[in-house]
C-alpha cells in the first residue's frame, strides 16, 4: 500500500505547483500574464519598461537604442532583439519600429506606477535604506496585483510622486513629465534653489544624497560651484558633492522662499535658519522649529509625542561619556536620543540662548 501512496503524492505534486503557479498568474494584468514562466514574463516587462523610458519618457540613450536596452536589462543585444519580437506578438510594440502600441504604454506605465507606489511606501512605512528601495520595488513590480497596489495608493493618500520626484502615473494611465531643470554643477554661488528630482539608478551616489538629508522640494544655497567639485548648505550644514554626485540632482532656482522661522508646504526650511540638534551646545536652550520631512512613520510620530514639537524649547540634560545617546530636556522631561534620531529635530539658532 505505501508504494501505491508514493506514486500519488509523486503524481499530485506537480498538479499542486501547476495550480499555484496559475492562481499567482490569476492576479496579475496585461497580456503578459498568461506566460508560464515567471522569468520569461519579467525579462519582457524589463523589456517594455525600457523601450518606454528610452523612446516615450525622458530618457535619451547615448548609445544604440537596443545596446542601451540590453544595457539597462542587463541582457545580450540579440536576446533583446528576440523579447522585442515576442513583444510585437503580443501587439504591445508596433511591427515596423520600436515605438510601443497604445497597450504597450499602457502596459508600461502600470509597471512605472507600481514601482513608484510600492518605493514611495518602502520610503514612509518601512525602515529599509533608500539604496535599497529600487531593487525591491523592481521586484514587487512583477509580483504585486491590483487590488494590492490599489489599497497602497490608498494608504499612501494617493501621492502624485516617488520619494526621488519622479510623477507616479495615474490609475487611468496618464503621467505628467516633468518640466527640464538645471543640474547643480550650472549654477553660481550665492543661489537659492529647489531640488526637483534625485537620480536613483546609482546605488552608492543615491545613499550619500539621501543621506544628507536631500528630498524633492528641499532647499539650498550653493556656496561654491567649481568643475570637478560643488559645495551648499542644507537646513545649516555644509555639504560638498563630486561632479557625479551633483549630476544626480535636478533643481530649479527657488522663485518663493519659505517664512524665516517655518517650514514651507514641501517641509523645506531656509537653509541658515535651522540647525540639527546634534548642533545644539551644551549650557544653551533652543527653540524646535520642526521635525526633518525624512523622518516618517512612526519614528516621527514617537517624536512629536516625546514633545519636539514647534515651538518647545530644548537643551541638553546630560552627556553620555561614550557619546551616545544624548538625554534632551524638553517640556520638563529628560529624553535620551541617539544621533541618528536627534538629528531628524530643527531647531532655529536664532533663538538659542545661554542657560
Amino acid at each position: 500500500m505505501c508504494w501505491i501512496f508514493a506514486i500519488i503524492i509523486l503524481i499530485m505534486i506537480p498538479m499542486g505547483i501547476g495550480v499555484y503557479r496559475r492562481l499567482q498568474r490569476k492576479h496579475l494584468v496585461g497580456p503578459l500574464k498568461h506566460i508560464a514562466s515567471k522569468r520569461q514574463r519579467e525579462e519582457l516587462e524589463d523589456m517594455l519598461k525600457s523601450l518606454y523610458h528610452n523612446l516615450h519618457g525622458t530618457t535619451h540613450p547615448t548609445t544604440p537604442l537596443i545596446t542601451a536596452i540590453a544595457n539597462e536589462v542587463h541582457i545580450k543585444p540579440q536576446k533583446a532583439e528576440q523579447l522585442i519580437v515576442t513583444l510585437r506578438q503580443f501587439g504591445l510594440v508596433q511591427p515596423n519600429d520600436y515605438h510601443l502600441t497604445a497597450d504597450g504604454c499602457a502596459y508600461a506605465l502600470g509597471l512605472i506606477r507600481t514601482h513608484r507606489l510600492y518605493e514611495r511606501y518602502l520610503a514612509e512605512h518601512t525602515g529599509y535604506a533608500p539604496e535599497e528601495w529600487h531593487r525591491m520595488a523592481h521586484r514587487m513590480e512583477h509580483r504585486i496585483d491590483a487590488k494590492d497596489i490599489a489599497r497602497i495608493d490608498k494608504q499612501l493618500g494617493y501621492p502624485a510622486a516617488d520619494p526621488h520626484g519622479d510623477p507616479i502615473p495615474t490609475i487611468s494611465h496618464t503621467i505628467t513629465q516633468p518640466s527640464d531643470g538645471l543640474t547643480l554643477h550650472e549654477l553660481s554661488a550665492g543661489n537659492y534653489l529647489r531640488v526637483m528630482h534625485i537620480e536613483d539608478s546609482n546605488p552608492s551616489v543615491l545613499g550619500k544624497l539621501m543621506g544628507i538629508g536631500l528630498f524633492p522640494g528641499a532647499l539650498i544655497r550653493v556656496t561654491e560651484a567649481k568643475p570637478n567639485r560643488t559645495s551648499f548648505l542644507f537646513e545649516g550644514e555644509m555639504h560638498q558633492l563630486s561632479h557625479q554626485e551633483a549630476e544626480a540632482l535636478t533643481l530649479k532656482t527657488a522663485e518663493n522662499l519659505p517664512a524665516e522661522d517655518r517650514p514651507d508646504s514641501s517641509g523645506a526650511f531656509i537653509p541658515e535658519n535651522v540647525k540639527r540638534l546634534t548642533e545644539l551646545p551644551l549650557a544653551h536652550e533652543a527653540v524646535v522649529s520642526g521635525i526633518d520631512v525624512n523622518c516618517r512613520g512612526s519614528a516621527r510620530k514617537r517624536l512629536l509625542d516625546l514633545g519636539f514639537v514647534r515651538g518647545s524649547r530644548v537643551s541638553i540634560y546630560l552627556i553620555n561619556p561614550l557619546g551616545n545617546p544624548t538625554a534632551y530636556r524638553v517640556r520638563g522631561a529628560g529624553i535620551a536620543l541617539r544621533d541618528n534620531q536627534a538629528r531628524y529635530i530643527l531647531f532655529n539658532p536664532k533663538t538659542l540662548r545661554t542657560l
